[in-house]
């Protein structure tokens, strides 16, 4: 644990991690929290389902944009999006502490979905700077590993909350935290890029790497997400509805293990080469749902997909300061939550139609579209190489980060290596 300690000695790296955990604790006690509060204001699943779906909707529809937004403002960007953030909160709060009508907490869940600041990618995108070049990677593999645990954590505190004080209360941590999170990143130092041009999907468009992981993350999302159902579907079919969390906490534990170990890891492999082999490896993680049957095993399965995918996200969150240049650094990875909550989506809507009859057939068709992410990073592993984006340094940018140079090499990529890139 020696470079957690060397990590923890740079400046501005313990309010960096205080600002990642609550930026990755809120959002994953929200969801929770929201079904909890609404469903006891109103009576409705119906209304909190509602609630929960116009939240997600806001949230993802306009992420890149509240991310372009940060990276062209800064800390004063990220500052007015919480803001806003927080007074949406607020109302939803109150309509159910005081029972209003159910249209008033849909329609502030939405407001708060489409005010969500991008903290998870602000702190990202801060992460290489603070840790610097030797300490980058373990600085990105502690971020990830708060992520995994938040999202063990987060909903336990949200239902303990609503159950142990009151269910209202359990949207206190969701509506607190951001705006804490956003205060500490700015003391960190949140610099305000040039104006970006061109439209919004701009920075998807010119960066071959961001759309290879763009397209992979949508497909390992919609297994994922399929696994979010179809996992607690094996534990309540087999009599044990009290064990439903134990699949997803086993694959949260072993992604935990696998960041915190790339980050603890002397050797220094290419960020490109360890998100394919994590992308192999968790699709052959996943090859034994064909034929997983009990709990038991599931939980293994899982566990061992879980350290497959530390492995992958650690690399996936270095590599965006390798493919996408710094003044892009945080809508980069806004658009990639925007792509997985796509995934999700879909993974768990498909899993809870085929779950419906049978948990097992769900795992088995999860299963059959796990290669599809590592397929697609295997053929296009050669956009995530180092390219001349080169690492996040203090917002400082070199004559070869200039839009006329990036478009020149663009453009000589393109003749060398002509259809490979693009395929």
């Amino acid at each position: 644990m020696s470079r957690y300690r060397a990590l923890q000695r740079r400046r501005g790296a313990r309010a960096l991690t205080a600002a990642s955990l609550l930026a990755w604790f809120a959002p994953a006690s929200l969801p929770l929290a929201l079904v909890v509060a609404v469903r006891h204001s109103t009576g409705s699943m119906t209304v909190a389902g509602a609630a929960v779906g116009a939240f997600a909707a806001g949230a993802g529809l306009l992420a890149p944009l509240r991310g372009r937004l940060v990276d062209r403002r800064g800390g004063r960007g990220l500052a007015t999006i919480t803001a806003g953030y927080s007074v949406s909160m607020i109302v939803l709060a109150a309509s159910t502490a005081l029972r209003w009508d159910a249209g008033v907490s849909i329609a502030a869940a939405a407001a708060a979905g489409a005010l969500a600041p991008p903290l998870v990618a602000t702190s990202r995108a801060l992460w290489g700077p603070v840790a610097g070049t030797e300490l980058e990677r373990t600085g990105h593999a502690l971020n990830a590993a708060l992520g995994d645990a938040s999202i063990i954590l987060g909903p336990l505190v949200a239902g303990a909350l609503a159950a142990g004080v009151d269910p209202a209360l359990s949207l206190a941590v969701p509506t607190l935290g951001p705006a804490a999170a956003a205060a500490m990143l700015g003391a960190v130092g949140i610099p305000a890029g040039a104006r970006s041009a061109g439209t919004p999907a701009s920075v998807l468009r010119e960066s071959a790497g961001l759309r290879t992981l763009a397209l992979t993350v949508l497909p390992t999302w919609c297994v994922l997400g399929g696994l979010e159902v179809a996992g607690p579907g094996v534990a309540i079919q087999a009599g044990h509805p009290q064990l439903a969390a134990v699949p997803l906490a086993a694959f949260g534990a072993g992604s935990v293990l696998a960041s915190i170990w790339v980050g603890a890891s002397g050797r220094a492999r290419a960020a490109g080469d360890r998100y394919v082999a994590g992308s192999v490896l968790l699709a052959l993680a996943l090859a034994p749902l064909l034929i997983t049957g009990s709990l038991t095993s599931l939980c293994l399965v899982v566990a061992l997909a879980g350290l497959a995918f530390g492995i992958l996200n650690v690399a996936m969150l270095q590599l965006l300061d390798r493919v996408v240049p710094q003044q892009n650094a945080v809508e980069a990875l806004t658009w990639l939550t925007s792509v997985q909550g796509m995934g999700v989506a879909g993974g768990s809507a498909l899993a809870g139609v085929l779950a419906a009859h049978s948990a097992s057939r769900a795992l088995a068709v999860l299963a059959l579209v796990a290669p599809l992410p590592a397929m697609l990073a295997v053929g296009r592993r050669r956009t995530l190489a180092p390219s001349r984006v080169g690492p996040a340094r203090a917002g400082v940018l070199t004559a070869a980060d200039s839009p006329s140079v990036r478009r020149l090499a663009s453009a000589a990529a393109t003749a060398m290596h002509g259809h490979d890139l693009e395929r």
